[in-house]
C-alpha cells in the first residue's frame, strides 16, 4: 500500500459509535482533545475489556438514518471492529433525539456464547473541566455534566454500574459507567442512557423513565 497513506491512517481516532454534545453555548459531552486515540478515550464503549481495533479493513457504518419533524433517528454497526476474541456478534448504537433536548442512546449488545470471562463493558463519556465540572450520583446511575448550560445522563440499563471519573489525554475528564461479564447472564445484553441538554447550569432535567 501507500506507505504514506497508511502512515497518515496512525492519526485517526478510533472513535466508531462515538457521540459529542454542544448546546446552549457550551460543549458538553467532547473528543479526548489530542494525543489519545484509542476507543477508550472516545465517548464509545469498551467491550469486554476489548478497544476497537484500528484498521481501515475493520469495516462500520450507518444502518438506518431518519430525519422527522418530530424525532431524528440513526443507527450505528461498530460489531466488526472488535477483536474476535470476545466473541461478538453484534453493537449496534441506536441514537433518537427529540426536540430540543433529549436524547436517548441505546446500545444493543450480541454476543455467540454466554461468557464470564471477569472483563469490563465500559460507557465512556468526557467532558473538558476548564469550562465544566462532573458530578456522579451512583446509587440513581445520573452524570450531570455543568457550565454555563448542563448535560444530564441518566443510565437506565444495567441497572447496577460502576462509576468513576478519569484523567484523559492532556486537557479531557472522563466519566466511566462499567458492568462486569455483561454476557455472563445471556448472549443479548444492552445499556440505556438517556440524556439531557439543559440551558442552565441548574435546570432540572425531566424523569428520565417517563422519556
Amino acid at each position: 500500500g501507500n506507505k504514506k497513506m497508511l502512515s497518515n491512517y496512525g492519526h485517526i481516532h478510533a472513535m466508531v459509535n462515538s457521540f459529542d454534545l454542544y448546546a446552549y453555548g457550551t460543549y458538553l459531552a467532547v473528543p479526548p482533545s489530542y494525543g489519545p486515540i484509542e476507543s477508550n478515550f472516545q465517548n464509545t464503549l469498551t467491550i469486554e475489556g476489548a478497544n476497537q481495533q484500528r484498521s481501515p479493513k475493520f469495516d462500520a457504518g450507518l444502518l438506518k438514518v431518519e430525519l422527522k419533524k418530530d424525532y431524528s433517528y440513526m443507527v450505528g454497526d461498530a460489531t466488526q471492529c472488535y477483536p474476535s476474541s470476545i466473541n461478538l456478534n453484534r453493537w449496534y448504537r441506536h441514537v433518537v433525539y427529540f426536540p430540543p433536548n433529549t436524547f436517548i442512546i441505546g446500545d444493543e449488545l450480541k454476543a455467540s456464547q454466554t461468557s464470564s470471562t471477569n472483563q469490563l463493558t465500559t460507557w465512556h463519556m468526557n467532558f473538558n473541566p476548564e469550562w465544566t465540572s462532573a458530578a456522579i450520583d451512583s446509587v440513581n446511575q445520573v452524570v450531570r455534566i455543568t457550565g454555563k448550560s448542563a448535560l444530564q445522563a441518566n443510565l437506565l440499563y444495567p441497572s447496577k454500574m460502576a462509576f468513576e471519573i478519569k484523567k484523559v489525554g492532556a486537557f479531557a475528564r472522563q466519566v466511566n459507567a462499567s458492568v462486569n461479564d455483561i454476557f455472563g447472564s445471556g448472549k443479548d445484553q444492552q445499556i440505556l442512557a438517556v440524556l439531557s441538554a439543559l440551558e442552565t447550569g441548574d435546570a432540572k432535567a425531566p424523569e428520565s423513565r417517563l422519556i
